[in-house]
């Protein structure tokens, strides 16, 4: 049995009882008024029993009589071992006005770079140009500053190897080369008089007179190089024969 039909059981033997309890209310009642009257007698101690409160003892000592009767009748739950329910683990809430800076540790150490660093960038008249005996010309070279010292007009372009070909050994910087700028410089030459190939080969020095070069090892020459080819030959032309004039006879 439910435990809903239990308390629809219960219920109806409250109302069975109820309708019982009024039915011998007035059936009491009834036999009151057709019983002829009789002589007062003096009270007794014995007590009077109310049909009403009689009735609803009845029901109240049904009722608890099923209830016990469904208590032990009603199986026992056979309580379930707890399930370890795995507790979650909380989340930690970065607080970031307490986090450490961060810093970056390099891996590699930088290096300055030296003072004396030059690079080729450019040039005018590419080595094998040919020129005339005694053509004159003018050599260009555009250089880049990648050192970390600055050229300053103290500093030249100096004449180290080769046939100079008229120009100068000595050529001071035009003006003052920061690092990571370029500078032209420009020396003038003739070309020898006679056929050949010429070359003419520089570096730069500093206001200490140091001399250093380019490239990477500051070792590295620029130069000028001609091809000085031969005057084209001219046909020389015969001789024409005067007649010796006659005497006079």
């Amino acid at each position: 049995m439910t435990r809903r039909q239990q308390w629809f059981a219960i219920i109806a033997a409250w109302i069975v009882l109820a309708l019982v309890g009024v039915v011998i209310g007035l059936n009491l009642s009834k036999h009151r008024l057709l019983t002829p009257a009789r002589p007062a007698e003096p009270p007794t101690e014995a007590a009077t029993v109310d049909p009403v409160s009689l009735a609803a003892t009845l029901a109240a000592q049904t009722v608890q009589a099923l209830m016990t009767q469904n208590a032990q009748n009603a199986p026992t739950a056979t309580p379930e071992p707890p399930t370890d329910t795995p507790v979650p683990s909380a989340t930690p809430t970065p607080i970031w006005f307490q986090s450490p800076t961060p810093s970056l540790t390099p891996t590699i150490t930088p290096t300055q770079a030296p003072c004396h660093l030059a690079y080729f960038v450019r040039e005018t008249i590419p080595d094998g140009t040919e020129m005339q005996p005694g053509q004159a010309f003018t050599k260009t070279w555009t250089l880049h500053n990648g050192g970390s010292c600055t050229w300053t007009k103290d500093y030249k372009v100096v004449f180290v190897e080769g046939n100079p070909m008229g120009g100068a050994e000595e050529v001071p910087m035009p003006l003052e080369v920061p690092p990571g700028y370029e500078v032209t410089i420009s020396i003038s030459f003739v070309a020898p008089a006679e056929p050949g190939t010429y070359r003419a080969s520089y570096k730069l020095q500093d206001d200490q007179g140091t001399t250093f070069g380019l490239g990477p090892g500051a070792t590295d020459s620029f130069w000028v190089e001609i091809v000085v080819v031969g005057p084209t030959d001219t046909p020389t032309p015969a001789a024409t024969a005067t007649p010796a004039p006659a005497p006079t006879p």
